[in-house]
């Protein structure tokens, strides 16, 4: 019995252990994909910052970021460069729509349209409205791009985007625009490279496939501009919270990344629910298992038992029939049974002692008697005298006087 319990006890252990493991690969897994996500963030920025300096070198667009007065030859250099554009947006798929804006002149490109009255088209063919800005006209928001460049903002959040995309409208809501650092020296602050990301490819690469059950808070370091705000967002939890766990209670696993270089502060949370979901089909193998070694234990304390009641049937089998007292009673216990059983015996060897030692006293007087009148007359007569009485036989004569008077 003590074995079973024993095994069921290690499988108890056991089933703890492994749940508790599985579950730390689940959570270690979520987190590992969400770094991926983030390092793929990352990447996506150096892509972006690498087609900006493929645009700068080219020599129609070198010559449009130092024209002040548009004029007609300078068409085809407008074509070109935006030709150059369409080309490179065909081949990404993490950005919708780029453009780029001069400070110097009205010319607008992007991954769509271009023109060289950027003033008279803004709100017709693209209309960005900034994080918590009213509507801007084209002025405003050229103004605002060009302030955030210069104070070396890369991120901007966008309430709305709407862009044209094959004679058709597409909006983009609570989208985020970055724009691209302009490494190469002759064009910083004289045009704005920005590329328009979708808030909810972001998520998804970040937070990977289960970005359903996730929440998402992106923080731009610099301004503390709240960059996406994705998902239920517990209560209890700040931006910038110096607690990670601040919201365990509310049933969320809290991940924060605070060191990347994009300069941005990233918190994702996993529902706690969703890893239980995941648990579900562990749980119930490793029920199924636990309930096999329950099974398996009860069977061997049974067989165990069992093997031992044979035994004790064997026991009472071999007393005689006239030796086995059942009682009155209609049930009775073997146990018992065995117990009057033993005790009997162990008068009848207690009477059976008795009757031995009363032989052999009698056996010493018949001896003893047949020594004083017949004496020892043969060697065995002498070892069952030592045997009998512990002692060596000791010879003596007796004389007999007779005194006759005459």
């Amino acid at each position: 019995l003590f074995a079973c319990l024993l095994i069921f006890a290690t499988n108890i252990v056991l089933f703890e252990t492994a749940k508790n493991s599985i579950e730390g690969y689940i959570v270690n897994r979520v987190e590992t994909k969400m770094e991926t996500g983030i390092q793929t963030f990352e990447e996506m920025t150096e892509k972006m910052d690498l087609i900006g300096q493929v645009i700068y070198q080219d020599s129609d667009f070198t010559q449009l970021i130092y024209l002040d007065q548009f004029e007609k030859e300078n068409i085809m250099r407008i074509k070109n460069s935006n030709d150059l554009l369409k080309q490179i947006n065909y081949i990404t798929d993490y950005t919708p729509y780029m453009f780029v804006l001069f400070k110097n002149n009205d010319i607008y490109l992007s991954s769509t349209q271009c023109t060289a009255a950027y003033t008279d088209f803004y709100g017709s063919f693209v209309n960005i409205r900034l994080n918590g800005r009213e509507e801007m006209d084209a002025s405003q928001f050229k103004k605002e791009i060009f302030e955030k460049k210069k104070s070396g903002n890369s991120f901007l959040k966008a309430d709305s985007v709407m862009y044209i995309y094959n004679g058709k409208e597409v909006y983009l809501q609570d989208a985020v625009i970055y724009l691209e650092e302009g490494r190469i020296p002759y064009t910083q602050g004289n045009c704005a490279f920005g590329f328009v990301l979708d808030r909810e490819y972001l998520v998804q690469t970040i937070c990977g496939e289960e970005y359903q059950e996730c929440f998402l808070v992106i923080t731009d370091r610099k301004s503390k501009e709240e960059l996406i705000n994705y998902g239920k967002i517990p209560e209890g939890w700040e931006p910038d919270s110096k607690e990670a766990k601040a919201a365990q209670k509310t049933g969320y696993h809290i991940m924060e990344n605070l060191d990347n270089k994009l300069n941005l502060n990233i918190t994702a949370g996993i529902s706690e629910e969703y890893i239980e979901m995941q648990m579900l089909r562990v749980r119930f193998l490793l029920i199924l298992y636990l309930g096999i070694g329950l099974v398996l234990a009860v069977a061997l304390a049974v067989g165990f038992s069992v093997g031992r009641y044979r035994g004790f049937r064997k026991v009472l089998v071999a007393f005689p029939e006239e030796e086995v007292e059942l009682g009155k009673k209609k049930s009775f216990n073997e146990y018992e049974i065995l117990s009057q059983n033993v005790s009997k015996l162990d008068r009848k060897r207690q009477a059976y002692v008795q009757e031995i030692e009363r032989m052999k006293e009698q056996n010493k007087a018949i001896m003893l008697e047949s020594l004083i009148t017949g004496g020892i007359t043969s060697e065995q007569e002498g070892k069952q005298f030592t045997e009998y009485f512990d002692r060596e036989p000791e010879f003596y004569c007796v004389a007999m006087v007779s005194i006759l008077q005459t």
